[in-house]
């Protein structure tokens, strides 16, 4: 009667196990699926969406959409959320979620909601574009950085962004950049040179290019109780954080805190979220190069100032006993 039924994705296996009322749904003769093959049960005008997501479901544990079946009722509209995922202990990752069937009022509803995403997916695309300018325009990347920070902060009405970078070789990581909410304490100066536990469930989510994606803490794994222990005292609801990458792999993260509700975070949130990330990253990385050109540039031309005039005048080379 609730027309609601769960899946399971095995990635490993690229097959989907679905509930007794999916199977009916579909009008299939077993309750296992083959990614493509259910991909192909999805309207023509949505599939590759529906692909796009799935990589979504992967890699970034963060998936709702809203898309027709090809039924045997005919095309039914439906909403796909997924609610959680897993590592097995063949680490084989694994995600459940459910299927509903919407009906006419509820797929109206959405189809506005839709449009209002659309609308906000132009209104980020175009900050995007706005905060790669900055960085084109500015030496000083800094001031930059701390104000997409607060972009960030007022455009998800959060109480905290921050920047960390991890230094593996001395196996620390501090606070670089931090942006609060008004009536909201500062942390900077206490997240300075602080150890990375590597056994811990957050840094290994981190170093292994995963996202932390906390509609509520009590999505966090059994095994995350020794971060658990670090982020209620600080009273956080929710949480989003994504790695930093670079071409040596992860240098830090960016993450943003909500303290005074709970947020549940949506797959146009997360991309968005990476989407500044990564510009953050990238410019971030290129100036450190820069920087660290310009100096070999000034140690060479040192070096070519203080070097003894003999070895500055024209040598003669021979061979074979003639001057070339």
């Amino acid at each position: 009667m609730a027309q609601i039924g769960w899946w399971e994705a095995d990635f490993k296996n690229q097959k989907y196990t679905l509930s007794e009322f999916i199977v009916d749904l579909l009008g299939l003769e077993s309750d296992t699926i083959e990614f493509k093959d259910l991909h192909n049960l999805v309207h023509e005008d949505y599939r590759d969406k529906l692909r796009e997501a799935s990589l979504t479901l992967k890699n970034q544990r963060a998936y709702e959409l809203i898309f027709p079946l090809y039924t045997k009722y005919g095309i039914t509209w439906v909403l796909s959320k997924m609610e959680f995922s897993k590592n097995t202990e063949q680490d084989n990752l694994k995600s459940f979620g459910y299927i509903r069937c919407l009906n006419d009022i509820e797929v109206n509803e959405k189809k506005l909601s839709t449009r209002d995403e659309l609308n906000k997916l132009l209104y980020r695309q175009i900050s995007i574009s706005h905060s790669l300018f900055s960085f084109l325009q500015t030496d000083d990347i800094s001031e930059t950085v701390q104000k997409i920070l607060k972009d960030i902060l007022m455009q998800f009405n959060g109480d905290r962004t921050y920047i960390f970078e991890i230094l593996p070789e001395r196996n620390i990581q501090s606070c670089i950049y931090e942006v609060t909410a008004e009536n909201v304490s500062k942390e900077q100066e206490f997240l300075q040179n602080l150890p990375i536990n590597q056994t811990s469930w957050w840094s290994q989510q981190i170093l292994s290019k995963k996202a932390i994606i906390l509609n509520t803490l009590d999505d966090m794994p059994a095994e995350a109780e020794y971060d658990r222990n670090i982020l209620e005292p600080q009273n956080i609801k929710s949480l989003m954080a994504v790695p930093l990458l670079s071409k040596k792999g992860v240098w830090g993260y960016m993450g943003i805190d909500i303290v005074k509700r709970y947020r549940n975070w949506s797959n146009a949130d997360y991309q968005w979220f990476t989407s500044l990330a990564n510009i953050i990253s990238i410019c971030i990385e290129l100036r450190k190069s820069e920087k660290k050109a310009k100096e070999e540039r000034q140690d060479l031309n040192n070096l070519y100032r203080h070097m003894p005039m003999g070895y500055l005048q024209m040598q003669i080379v021979y061979k074979n006993n003639k001057v070339i």
